[in-house]
């Protein structure tokens, strides 16, 4: 939870075995944010100023990374070399989580 008072983190989807990452605030309620195009996704952590950082399953192999703001929406962390899960959020809008070796943040 941040400072105001935003909540992240998955919730079922109605009908089946999926989940996808959600943020919840008391003037909005839940907004699921959907998947990178596959089954499953989750929100980990945010920051104080509102953006999301967390992990998206878009196909077997480790969940792509990926950070959501209201403003600009969904952008993912990868290159050909691999895939980076989102662990963390500082508040000077940076990602922190572990990253396979080779990879580089896009962005």
């Amino acid at each position: 939870i941040n400072d105001s008072g935003q909540v992240v983190g998955r919730a079922d989807t109605a009908g089946s075995y999926s989940y996808h990452a959600v943020v919840w605030t008391s003037t909005g309620g839940m907004v699921d944010l959907g998947t990178l195009g596959g089954q499953n996704s989750e929100a980990v952590a945010e920051n104080d100023e509102g953006q999301v950082v967390g992990g998206a399953r878009t196909g077997p192999g480790p969940l792509a990374g990926f950070s959501w703001t209201a403003a600009g929406g969904v952008g993912v962390g990868r290159d050909r070399a691999g895939i980076r899960r989102g662990r963390g959020q500082g508040d000077g809008r940076q990602g922190i989580g572990p990253c396979r070796r080779g990879v580089r943040e896009r962005g």
